[in-house]
């Protein structure tokens, strides 16, 4: 526990001022005063940065100390993009047509938080005809009405949306891989 003190405190002292440094090509600024949490309820120590910039994207972010692999994983955050242009996405998915729910296994992607994030996304898909279908994540905070492009059976497809300016594309194939691309104009929220 000692040494756990020691890694907090230090941290929270690095972190209480402005502070700048480069990732990549990316400049990452925290500008916000960052703190440090304990939950007793699941013994985790959380560092939150309510203010950071890192290249085109801002917002907040919330980290949890892994004890195990020491180490910092993220577990919340609020970031929006300010990234224009052409953006890209591919992995494999599972749906399950009894349940309507869509499980995306993001391996690639440059949407930089105005679009799908690496990692697994859950959603829930509900069809209003066969070529229409909404889909929102379990939280019911983000919902998207998707068109069907040309022919598909069920799920597979070619479909496309629009919020705001921002167009979405996103080809579920029948071997369980997608790919999806977007034409970002605003970074609206979706």
């Amino acid at each position: 526990m000692k040494a756990l003190t020691v890694v907090v405190i230090a941290v929270s002292v690095i972190l209480a001022s402005s502070v700048a440094f480069a990732v990549g090509n990316d400049q990452v600024e925290i500008t916000g005063t960052p703190y440090v949490t304990y939950d007793s309820a699941t013994s985790a120590f959380f560092l939150i940065i309510p203010e950071i910039q890192a290249g085109e994207v801002k917002g907040w972010v919330k980290w949890r100390l892994d004890f195990g692999n020491i180490s910092w994983e993220i577990v919340a955050a609020d970031l929006q993009s300010n990234v224009r242009g052409t953006q890209t996405s591919s992995g494999h998915y599972v749906y399950d047509s009894q349940r309507g729910v869509l499980i995306l296994d993001v391996e690639n992607t440059d949407f930089l938080g105005c679009g799908l994030s690496k990692g697994i996304e859950v959603w829930f898909v509900s069809f209003t005809s066969s070529t229409m279908m909404t889909i929102s994540n379990p939280l019911g905070e983000e919902v998207l009405t998707l068109t069907r492009q040309g022919a598909g059976i069920g799920i597979v497809g070619t479909w496309n949306a629009a919020v705001g300016p921002d167009t979405y594309s996103v080809i579920l194939n029948n071997d369980g891989t997608f790919s999806g691309i977007a034409n970002i104009a605003q970074c609206m929220s979706h």
